[in-house]
C-alpha cells in the first residue's frame, strides 16, 4: 500500500441541479472534526447543471483554494461524473457523497480510526444510512448490521451486503483498475462493491459514536432512485449487473440474497406498458428467471432475510419451478401457508344461530380449504365458499399470489362456546393453523379489551380463537362488568372511561351527518323530513355538526343538533341504534377516535347507513367495501349503482342495497335563474393534501379552468345574454381559492363550496358544467342540459379513479367535451335554443332513476327504521 498520499480522503461529489442542498452538504464535509484542510480533498464534479450550483461550488473553491477542486463537465450522468473526479483523487480513501445529502461531523474521524486498525482486512467501510426529509429512519438495509463497529464477513451473514458508493469507503488502490460503468442508470455503486466482494467478502461498518450518513428523501420524489421504476432500461440494467457479479458456476449465499434484494423490488413495479411490446416485456421476465432458478429453494424459504412476506416466498418459488403445488412441494408449502391469515369479517346472530363470515388465503391452490374447530374438535365445513377477484386479492405487481377467498359457517349458539379457523388439505387430509387470526374493522372488537358486544352476547377474541358468552340482563350484574373494564382499560391505556357506565344494552338515539363542518347533503334532508314528517322519530333525532361552523344556528332551527366530538355526541353515540352519513370516514361521524375509540368499541351496536355523497359511477369496491368500512346499507339512487353495489367485490348482500333515491333529491325543484352554474371535482395529488401546493397553478387542472373562465367569446356571449357564471370550487380544492379569486368580473363568481347551498344551486342554475363529478346527477334529476368538460381523461382515469360501469359518452346526460373552444361553441348552442335539453339525453335520465317523486326520505325511513318497504 502507498504511503505517499497528500490527504487522508478524497471526497468526489457529483453536481446536477442541487443548488437547494448543496451548500448543507459541502459545509457537512469541511466541518469534520479530524480537519478538512489538512485531511479531506473534495472535489466538485459539475455535471451540466443548468441552475446556480456552479456559484455555491466556485465560493467555496475560492475559501479552500488547495483542497477543493472544482470541475466541471457536460451532463454525462452519476457514473461519467465519479469517473472524471477519479482522474483528481489524492486521499487514502475515497468516497463518492451525493451533493443533496448530509453527515455528521465525526464521520471522517471514526472511519480513519477504524480503516487504519482493520485495513488488511477490509477493502471498503460503510456507515449506516439514515433518511431524513420526507421520509425518516433507518434505511431498510442496514437493520440487520447491529450497533456496534465490526468487520462484517458476507460467508457468514450473507444479507448483510452493502450496496451504497455514497455511504462506503473505499482504499484509493482499487480505483487503479475500476471505473464505473456510464451505462448504468443507477447501479454503477452495486457494480463497484459487487466486484470487490467477489475478492474479499469483508468489509468494516462503523456505527459507533452516532456515525452515520443523512439520506435525503425528496417530498417531490424526483431523485434517481425515486424514478427508476418508471424507467424501463432499470429493469435492463439489473440483468447486465447480475451478468457481471453473480459467479458463473459456484453461487454464494449472498450472491443469492443480492439476486432477490435487486430482483423483488423489478417484480413489483414491472409493467408491461413500460415496453414497446410484449416480446420485449417476456425477454426481461425470462432474463430474470434465468436468474432465479439458480436460487435454492430452501434458502427463499427458510433463510433469506429479504425474501419474507408470503407474496415473495411464494413468487419466488413460482419462477423457480412453474409447477411449484403442494402436491408436488408439500413441505415447503406447509412453510408458506404457515405465513397465511384468517381475518374474521362479520358475525351476525338471529334466533340461535350464530353466522360468521371469514377471508382466507389458500395461495390459488386446489384442495385447499377453511373448516372450524369447536371446543370438542367438531369440525364444521363452510355453508358457502366464494372465489372471486377483489382489491383484497394477493398481488405482488403484475403477478398474482391469490385471489379473494370468503367462506360463511353458521354454528348453533346453544351447543357452541368456543370457534377456531384452520386451513384443510383435502389432498393430504391434514389440518394446518393459519399464521394469523385477526377482525375485520367492521367489527366492534376494543383492540383494548379483546372483546365486542354483540346483541345479547359478548364475544371474546384473543388473536386465536372466538369465545361466546351470553350476557346477563341483570342491572347489578352489568355494572359489576363494566367497572371491571374500566379498571382494566386504566391499567392498560392509563385512560379513565367512565361513559362506559352511561351505556345502555338497548340502543336508542338516531345521529346524522353530513361533512362536520357544514349541512346541505342527503344527512341535513333526511334530518329535516324527519323533523317535519315523523315527530316521535324527531324526539330522539341529533344531527351532528361543529359548533364552529355557520351552519350550526340555521339547522338548529330545523331540529335537535349535538356539538361534534363533545360528551353529549359520546353519549348519544354509545346509546345510538341508527347512524346515517353521507360519508364513510369514521372522523365525520364517530364520536371516538384514536385510542378512545378502542376504549369503547365494544359498546357501540349501531346499523350504519351510508347516505353517500354522490351517485356512485367508479370502483369503488375498496373505499366503501362492507368488511373495509362497516356499512349496514347502502342509499342507492340509480338503477346501475344499486346493480354495482351488488358485486361480489364490495361484499354486500341484495338486502343491504337500498334504491330509494337520495333525500337531497327531495329539495329539488326548478327555480331557475340566468346563471350558468360550474362544479368541478378534486385531482389527486393536489387535493388529498391540506397543503397548499405551489406547483398547482402549472397543472393542466389549473390551466384548462382558468383559460376557459378569460375566454373572450364566453365573456361576451354571457354579457350579450344577461348570463352569469357560477364556479363552485371543490371542498378538497379550497385551499386554491385565491388562484381562483383573480378571474372574478362582471360575469364570473368564485364560491368555496362552504358559502353556497348546493341545492338551491342546482334549482336555479339553467346549464351545468362539471368534469366527473357525480353533482350532474342531481342535475339531471331536474332534467336540465349539462355538459361534460374532461381535458385530462388520460391522468383522470389512469391517476385519480378506477374507471367503473358508467360511460360518458354512452350513458352522460351531455356531451362530452375536451377541448375549450368547442365547450364554448356547445354554450352558445344552448343559448340559441333557449337551454332546451336535447331528447337522447332526457330518454337517458329517464332510464336512470327508478323515482323521481320526492319521496326518497320517507322511504328510507320505511325501509330502514319501520323495515316496511321492500326494494
Amino acid at each position: 500500500m502507498r504511503n505517499d498520499y497528500k490527504f487522508k480522503f478524497s471526497v468526489v461529489m457529483s453536481i446536477y441541479n442541487v443548488e437547494e442542498y448543496v451548500e448543507e452538504a459541502i459545509k457537512s464535509v469541511i466541518n469534520q472534526n479530524i480537519g478538512f484542510e489538512n485531511n479531506i480533498q473534495l472535489i466538485l464534479v459539475n455535471d451540466g447543471s443548468s441552475d446556480n450550483s456552479e456559484e455555491i461550488c466556485l465560493k467555496y473553491k475560492e475559501i479552500y483554494p488547495n483542497n477543493i477542486i472544482y470541475l466541471k463537465k457536460e451532463n454525462g450522468g452519476l457514473a461519467s461524473a465519479k469517473n472524471y473526479g477519479l482522474n483528481y483523487i489524492e486521499g487514502k480513501y475515497v468516497n463518492f457523497f451525493d451533493a443533496d445529502d448530509t453527515l455528521p461531523n465525526n464521520v471522517f474521524k471514526n472511519v480513519y480510526k477504524f480503516f487504519e486498525k482493520n485495513a488488511i482486512c477490509v477493502d471498503f467501510v460503510c456507515i449506516p444510512l439514515y433518511f431524513f426529509g420526507a421520509v425518516r429512519g433507518i434505511h431498510p438495509k442496514y437493520q440487520y448490521m447491529g450497533k456496534k463497529n465490526r468487520i462484517v464477513n458476507l460467508n457468514t451473514e450473507p444479507y448483510n451486503f452493502v450496496l451504497s458508493g455514497a455511504s462506503s469507503f473505499y482504499k484509493n488502490e482499487i480505483f487503479d483498475n475500476f471505473r464505473f460503468d456510464e451505462s448504468f442508470l443507477r447501479e454503477e455503486d452495486t457494480l463497484l462493491n459487487g466486484s470487490i466482494y467477489k475478492n474479499n467478502p469483508r468489509f468494516g461498518y462503523v456505527c459507533e459514536n452516532n456515525v452515520r450518513y443523512n439520506y435525503r428523501k425528496r417530498e417531490q420524489k424526483n431523485s434517481l432512485v425515486d424514478t427508476a421504476s418508471n424507467n424501463s432500461s432499470d429493469y435492463y440494467n439489473v440483468i447486465r449487473l447480475l451478468d457481471k457479479i453473480i459467479n458463473k458456476n459456484k453461487i454464494y449465499e449472498y450472491e443469492q440474497e443480492l439476486i432477490i434484494y435487486e430482483l423483488r423490488s423489478r417484480l413489483k413495479n414491472i409493467n408491461k406498458s413500460l415496453f414497446d411490446t410484449v416480446s420485449d416485456y417476456d425477454e426481461i421476465m425470462n432474463s430474470y428467471a434465468k436468474y432465479i432458478k439458480k436460487l435454492d429453494m430452501n434458502y427463499v424459504l427458510y433463510h433469506s432475510k429479504f425474501c419474507s412476506t408470503l407474496s415473495l416466498k411464494f413468487l419466488f418459488c413460482k419462477l423457480i419451478d412453474e409447477e411449484f403445488s403442494i402436491t408436488k412441494y408439500p413441505i415447503e408449502f406447509k412453510k408458506l401457508l404457515g405465513l397465511t391469515y384468517v381475518e374474521i369479517l362479520s358475525i351476525d346472530i338471529i334466533k340461535n344461530i350464530i353466522t360468521i363470515k371469514v377471508r382466507f388465503q389458500k395461495l390459488l391452490q386446489n384442495g385447499l380449504d377453511i373448516v372450524a374447530f369447536d371446543m370438542q374438535n367438531n369440525v364444521y365445513q363452510p355453508i358457502n365458499t366464494q372465489t372471486f377477484s377483489s382489491f383484497n386479492d394477493l398481488k405482488l405487481g403484475e403477478f398474482s399470489i391469490d385471489e379473494t377467498n370468503i367462506s360463511t359457517f353458521n354454528f348453533d349458539i346453544k351447543k357452541t362456546s368456543v370457534i377456531k379457523f384452520i386451513l384443510f388439505d383435502k389432498n393430504s387430509n391434514t389440518f394446518m393453523p393459519f399464521y394469523q387470526a385477526k377482525c375485520s374493522n367492521s367489527l366492534r372488537l376494543s383492540s383494548t379489551l379483546k372483546k365486542f358486544k354483540y346483541k345479547d352476547y359478548v364475544l371474546e377474541f384473543n388473536g386465536r380463537i372466538i369465545k361466546i358468552k351470553r350476557t346477563s340482563t341483570n342491572k347489578m350484574f352489568l355494572l359489576k362488568e363494566r367497572l371491571k373494564d374500566i379498571r382494566t382499560i386504566k391499567k392498560q391505556t392509563k385512560k379513565i372511561s367512565l361513559l362506559r357506565l352511561l351505556t345502555r344494552t338497548r340502543k336508542k338515539y338516531i345521529l346524522i351527518n353530513d361533512r362536520l363542518q357544514q349541512g346541505n347533503d342527503n344527512g341535513e334532508a333526511l334530518f329535516k323530513y324527519i323533523n317535519l314528517q315523523e315527530p316521535n322519530l324527531a324526539k330522539i333525532t341529533y344531527f351532528v355538526l361543529s359548533k364552529k361552523c355557520k351552519d350550526y344556528k340555521r339547522i338548529k332551527k330545523i331540529g335537535k343538533v349535538v356539538n361534534a366530538y363533545s360528551i353529549f355526541h359520546k353519549f348519544l353515540f354509545l346509546n345510538a341504534k341508527y347512524i346515517f352519513s353521507s360519508h364513510t370516514m369514521p372522523e365525520y361521524y364517530n364520536a371516538f377516535l384514536g385510542i378512545e375509540k378502542q376504549n369503547y368499541k365494544d359498546l357501540f351496536n349501531y346499523k350504519f347507513i351510508w347516505l353517500q355523497h354522490g351517485v356512485t359511477m367508479n370502483d369503488i369496491s375498496k373505499a366503501a367495501n362492507k368488511y373495509r368500512k362497516g356499512i349496514d346499507y347502502i342509499v342507492a339512487a340509480t338503477y346501475d349503482e344499486y346493480s354495482e353495489f351488488q358485486l361480489e367485490k364490495y361484499g354486500y348482500d341484495k338486502n343491504d342495497i337500498i334504491l330509494t333515491g337520495f333525500s337531497r333529491y327531495d329539495l329539488l325543484k326548478n327555480d331557475i335563474k340566468n346563471f350558468i352554474l360550474i362544479m368541478p371535482t378534486w385531482r389527486r395529488g393536489f387535493g388529498d393534501s391540506k397543503d397548499f401546493d405551489k406547483n398547482f397553478v402549472n397543472s393542466d387542472y389549473y390551466k384548462s379552468w382558468t383559460q376557459f373562465l378569460n375566454d373572450k367569446k364566453l365573456f361576451d356571449m354571457c354579457k350579450k345574454n344577461n348570463l352569469k357564471i357560477k364556479f363552485i370550487l371543490h371542498p378538497e380544492m379550497s385551499k386554491y381559492k385565491d388562484e381562483f379569486y383573480k378571474f372574478e368580473n362582471d360575469i364570473i363568481n368564485i364560491y368555496k363550496s362552504s358559502d353556497i347551498n348546493y341545492t338551491n344551486e342546482f334549482n336555479s342554475s339553467i346549464l351545468m358544467i362539471t368534469d366527473y363529478s357525480s353533482v350532474f346527477f342531481d342535475f339531471a334529476y331536474l332534467k336540465k342540459p349539462l355538459i361534460y368538460y374532461q381535458f385530462d381523461q388520460e391522468f383522470f382515469w389512469g391517476k385519480h379513479y378506477n374507471k367503473g360501469y358508467f360511460d360518458f359518452e354512452k350513458n352522460g346526460f351531455g356531451d362530452v367535451i375536451i377541448e375549450k373552444n368547442t365547450l364554448v361553441d356547445k354554450i352558445e348552442y344552448y343559448i340559441k335554443n333557449n337551454f332546451k335539453i336535447e331528447k337522447k339525453y332526457k330518454d337517458r335520465i329517464k332510464n336512470t332513476f327508478k323515482y323521481n317523486d320526492c319521496n326518497n326520505s320517507k322511504r328510507i325511513v320505511d325501509k330502514i327504521i319501520y323495515n316496511t318497504i321492500d326494494n
